[in-house]
């Protein structure tokens, strides 16, 4: 009877192995499956190009590596090299040995490492063999979502010879994903990086940054894209601009988001950026500001048209010129589609506290796609589009302003002619002078007025009638209907 038993048990035992590692090797191709197209998804999202892949399917478990590149026209710029543990399900096996027992089946469980490159940057070669990879723990759920724990270990490195150094505080983050209509909602939190050399240092600290995106193509009603970023701190130190040298520039409590969302096929978003306070110099003190940015019924399909086109026309590798050129050319081609129903945009906000007082500005542009003879020809658009503008500068700092152009402007002249620089008073005099003139110039053109210790420009646009200051201004390449 024993013995009966022992081989029925036996039998059953057996059944179960061989049913696990026959579920599992099937798992093994389901796991192959998700992860080209968890590599598809990335690729999509971040705009990477796929160089190579290599997938080594065992019956448990597989590894993986993926080169992808980014580049800048013809020029590779950053090589990502990607290596993947990939676990088969619905159960991890090898983890049950090891007491890391899941009891969620999953589809797939991916352990990612990834190590990156500068191809046109030598000199932080150095520097990027040290740096931790990035990691990522990916699950596929049966339903073909995933989701992702992120993170990077922190890391110092210091240069023996010069003085340079880099302290990064590392990464964490999750993140979730639906590789078919490319959602993807990540949460990553950077505690801080401080770089020093001897001309240059910076920080930041306490950032934070929110993604919640989803694809457009073929969506009527529902959110759309949700971007957030929020630093406590940010400080560079001796940093060079142009001629000049800014001994210290100090930004806190920067924040920006930007959200959308489609209702009835129109595509309606808001970006606001706004800082507590920056100071330049170390005595120039400038907060709080503001800069809200809207957009409005703008056709979801029409938007996908033009992003297509793009990618369309310039296959895999596209440089910033040939895609700035396409994407003007789908704006023309789909104009039409893409304002057909009010199409808005709009600076609602531009604001900075300064010492001199408040500088502000705000501009809307409109297109009435469905009034006029747009749908016949995009270069009715002249009759389509109506548009406002407003720029309010402090008195002190709009002639402090052309004061620093004209001084530039008349260095670069002394220096075009070879002439000996003047002394700093007979410059400054010089300067005074031209300055003053410009400035009288602007006035006397109309393209800025005087109100109230202010310099104000008022532009208003609409069906061919330009109104700058309250005064009309002919358009000769108008002719009316």
């Amino acid at each position: 009877m024993i013995r009966k038993i022992s081989v029925a048990l036996a039998i059953i035992v057996l059944f179960l192995i061989c049913t696990v590692g026959i579920t599992t090797y099937v798992f093994g191709i389901k796991a192959e499956d998700a992860y080209h197209k968890w590599v598809e998804h990335w690729a999509d999202v971040s705009n990477l190009r796929v160089v190579s892949k290599k997938y080594d399917r065992g019956w448990f478990s597989s590894n993986a590596e993926t080169i992808f590149e980014y580049s800048s026209g013809n020029k590779p710029i950053l090589t990502l090299s990607e290596y993947d543990y990939v676990i088969h399900g619905p159960i991890a096996l090898k983890g049950i040995s090891q007491r890391e027992i899941k009891l969620e089946p999953f589809l797939a469980h991916i352990k990612t490492e990834i190590k990156g490159q500068l191809n046109n940057r030598p000199e932080l070669a150095d520097m990027l063999k040290l740096l931790p990879p990035l990691e990522i723990d990916t699950v596929f759920s049966f339903r073909g979502n995933g989701t992702s724990n992120i993170s990077m270990q922190s890391f110092s490195y210091r240069h023996e010879n010069l003085k340079e150094s880099l302290n990064w505080e590392g990464l964490s983050g999750n993140s979730s994903f639906v590789p078919k209509g490319n959602k993807l909602r990540m949460d990553l939190n950077f505690p801080g990086l401080e770089i020093k050399d001897e001309d240059f240092s910076s920080s930041f600290s306490d950032a934070e940054i929110a993604l919640d995106l989803e694809d457009a193509e073929n969506k009527i009603n529902g959110q759309l894209d949700s971007i957030s970023l929020n630093t406590k701190n940010i400080e560079i130190h001796n940093f060079s601009l142009g001629s000049d040298e800014i001994q210290l520039l100090s930004l806190n409590g920067l924040k920006s988001s930007w959200s959308s969302v489609v209702k009835n096929g129109l595509i309606i978003g808001s970006q606001k950026i706004g800082i507590d306070r920056l100071i330049l110099n170390d005595s120039n003190r400038f907060g709080p500001g503001a800069f809200e940015f809207s957009v409005r019924n703008i056709d979801a399909k029409a938007f996908n048209d033009i992003k297509k086109s793009i990618y369309d026309s310039g296959g895999e590798v596209i440089s910033d010129q040939q895609q700035g050129l396409a994407m003007l050319s789908g704006i023309i081609k789909y104009l039409p589609q893409l304002a057909d129903d009010h199409a808005g945009f709009e600076i609602t906000k531009l604001s900075l506290i300064t010492p001199d007082g408040e500088f502000m500005a705000n501009a809307k542009v409109y297109i009435d796609g469905k009034s006029s003879q747009l749908k016949l020809n995009p270069f009715y658009a002249i009759d389509a589009v109506n548009a406002d503008a407003m720029i309010s500068v402090p008195k002190v700092m709009f002639e402090h302003i052309i004061k620093e152009i004209t001084r530039e402007e008349i260095k670069e002249t002394i220096k075009r002619k070879g002439e000996e620089m003047p002394a700093e008073d007979e410059l400054s005099s010089i300067v005074e002078s031209a300055a003053n003139e410009k400035v009288k110039g602007l006035l006397d053109l109309n393209i800025f007025a005087l109100d109230d210790e202010k310099y104000e420009l008022r532009l208003i646009y609409s069906k061919g009638v330009l109104e700058l200051n309250e005064k009309s201004i002919p358009i000769p390449w108008y002719y009316g209907e």
